[in-house]
């Protein structure tokens, strides 16, 4: 089988978080290549160690991997910045007020950067403050349309609604979706 990557803008693909190289190696296969392996940054100690380890990801998988904050955790928001600058992924997932800085230090498009809203219990409205000293804060709530601007504005690809608990949020999600169908640009 063909290891070379299917990850391109107009394409739906699976993305999943990987234990290991071998498992991102099966899930990818498996996957014929349409798939992103998902590696939290928070489970490295160092920003070397991290970057080491997920250099063996990025060979076994022709570099089909998404970075993960690691529960969505912001004071992640850095080291995935650097990780991102030295490793150039295919997928980050980034706080929302570090998108901007992520697009910056990659100095290209095709890298997608996701940025998380969060529910805020309020259909059509997102709270954006995901970052880590906004997440300390009261929520900064926006509509999603305005969210998704803010996002392009920054050099972002796509919404991540996080986090769900289950479907509790459902109607909000719809809301999001909705939005996010309606503000593709043509």
């Amino acid at each position: 089988m063909s290891r070379a990557p299917k990850f391109y803008q107009g394409q739906v693909c699976l993305n999943v978080l990987a234990n290991t190289v071998d498992n991102a190696m099966d899930c990818y296969d498996v996957a014929e290549g349409h798939i992103v392996l998902g590696v939290l940054s928070k489970k490295y100690a160092s920003n070397q160690s991290a970057i080491d380890d997920m250099k063996q990801y990025q060979e076994a998988t022709n570099n089909a991997l998404s970075i993960g904050l690691g529960a969505g955790d912001p004071n992640q928001s850095t080291m995935v910045t650097r990780l991102t600058e030295e490793l150039h992924l295919k997928h980050e997932n980034q706080v929302f007020t570090g998108v901007g800085g992520s697009r910056a230090v990659l100095k290209q498009e095709e890298t997608f950067i996701n940025g998380p809203v969060s529910p805020t219990g309020k259909v059509g409205y997102v709270n954006i403050a995901t970052g880590p000293l906004s997440s300390k804060m009261p929520a900064a709530e926006v509509t999603i349309e305005v969210a998704i601007a803010l996002l392009k504005d920054m050099g972002g690809s796509s919404v991540k609604y996080f986090s769900m608990n289950g479907l509790v949020h459902l109607d909000e999600y719809k809301a999001v979706a909705k939005a996010c169908a309606k503000m593709i640009s043509p």
